[in-house]
């Protein structure tokens, strides 16, 4: 079953209520200066004379312009910064709310009006800080509301459809974010959270599987993430490297947690997903971080990320190759902990897949015991973001921001290990881009956010 922390479905009220834009900035249908021109129409498709029109700047309030409707609906602004602006209009019960991309042109536009309801909704916070401080908006429009101690908050006269809602952070350990509102006078449904640039981009979300989950989701919570640098431990970009000597390079660990990793590989950094990936085609090119320097000692919880792509890998057999692990290959005394591996006709699969093993470092195997294994069959020559999160109970797999797989498993602890961390050492071919490693599990919300990020900053 899919996690779905992420996104809810709520019943709305359809009490109607009219808001009223501030008075800022004047513009004018009348002035020939006018760049920025529209046509506000009711839901009929009829001119609607005599409305208020605002158009705001999303990232600077103070830059914002207002105009009436004249008697064939139409309204202009003279704008001068570009920029994404929001429109927004409220005429009885309809309203009307709209991101626009201003980049200098002139800008001719249809503003249909739609239902006016109330929305109410509530924010929480994966931790024991309360959710006070918050603000929830549709940007660049007098919709806002602040959050109450319990987190909850409510909005009047929404338009109907489809609104990006942004969240603002409490504190720096959560990342204030956006949220697809998706608004009918039956039902509503969030989706998110997702990075607040996403916001003027809606169509890079893909809610087809959301929307079927969130029709079944009984939690009515907008889950705020926590910051991508919450119990980060060490980043391999593969975007900081240097030639060591002829047969090996060194990257770094972004975090300076480790050692630098040093990749016995010629050539081997290459055009990644984002930036550069180390690519690995043999078991004689892998890349090994010696000194580890504790980094998952006496762990409790952790947390696994990378961006993969595995373009070939043996055609029979059974087997176990890996990827990334901190483990001994089986050689005498190993402590082993972790490794991510393509996975044939193992652990209960049949078809070549992806799975995750932990152990506890103390001597124990990387058994199927304490493994999780993604289902479905492995594509082969295509990008893909896993991220597993051990927490402390069970190791939970995230392929491309969704929950594919969850196993209960027996490890509590993780003791110890002078084990080095190895990327590869197989004989498959695949490019490794973002490998990260946390101390903190991080939770379904978390995930969908880092996964549309792409990536992102320290």
């Amino acid at each position: 079953m899919l996690s779905k922390k992420y996104f809810y479905a709520v019943s709305c009220a359809c009490l109607l209520v009219a808001c009223s834009p501030k008075e800022e900035l004047g513009g004018g249908v009348s002035e020939e200066t006018n760049n920025f021109a529209g046509v506000l129409l009711d839901v009929s498709g009829q001119p609607v004379s005599g409305a208020t029109v605002l158009a705001r700047h999303v990232s600077v309030d103070s830059i914002a312009f207002k105009d009436t409707t004249d008697a064939e609906g139409k309204f202009g602004f003279a704008l001068k910064r570009r920029g994404n602006y929001a429109l927004s209009s409220v005429s009885d019960s309809l309203a009307v709310y709209k991101t626009i991309a201003f980049d200098g042109s002139d800008v001719n536009l249809n503003l249909t009006l739609s239902k006016a309801l109330n929305y109410k909704g509530r924010v929480a916070l994966d931790s024991e800080i309360k959710p006070k401080n918050l603000t929830v908006s549709l940007p660049g429009s007098d919709w806002s509301a602040s959050v109450d101690s319990l987190g909850e908050f409510e909005f009047e006269a929404v338009p109907e459809g489809t609104q990006a809602l942004l969240v603002s952070s409490p504190d720096q350990y959560h990342a204030g974010s956006a949220f697809v509102l998706y608004l009918s006078n039956e039902s509503s449904l969030m989706v998110g959270p997702l990075p607040t640039s996403m916001m003027y981009n809606l169509d890079e979300v893909d809610i087809s599987t959301a929307i079927d989950l969130a029709q079944a989701s009984d939690n009515q919570d907008i889950q705020l993430p926590v910051t991508q640098d919450y119990g980060l431990m060490s980043w391999w970009s593969m975007d900081n490297y240097r030639d060591a000597d002829e047969t090996k390079v060194t990257t770094l660990d972004s975090r300076n947690h480790t050692d630098a990793a040093v990749v016995y590989c010629s050539d081997c950094f290459v055009t990644g997903k984002s930036g550069k990936a180390l690519q690995l085609q043999s078991a004689s090119q892998f890349g090994v971080v010696e000194n580890d320097k504790g980094i998952l000692d006496s762990l409790t919880e952790m947390t696994f990320e990378v961006v993969v792509k595995i373009d070939s890998i043996p055609a029979k057999g059974s087997y176990r190759k890996n990827m990334v692990g901190k483990l001994g290959f089986g050689s005498e005394g190993d402590n082993d902990v972790f490794s991510f591996a393509v996975v044939n006709n193992e652990c209960g699969v049949e078809v070549p897949s992806v799975a995750f093993f932990l152990a506890d470092g103390s001597g124990d195997s990387l058994s199927c015991e304490n493994a999780v294994v993604a289902s479905g069959e492995l594509e082969l020559g295509a990008w893909a973001n896993y991220v597993v999160v051990w927490d402390g109970d069970s190791l939970s797999l995230y392929k491309d921001g969704m929950l594919n797989a969850t196993k209960m498993v027996s490890v509590k602890l993780l003791n110890p290990s002078e084990e080095p961390i190895f990327f590869g050492k197989e004989d498959i071919n695949f490019m490794l881009d973002d490998v990260r490693l946390g101390a903190k599990a991080i939770n379904s919300a978390d995930v969908l956010y880092r996964y549309y990020l792409r990536g992102g900053s320290l």
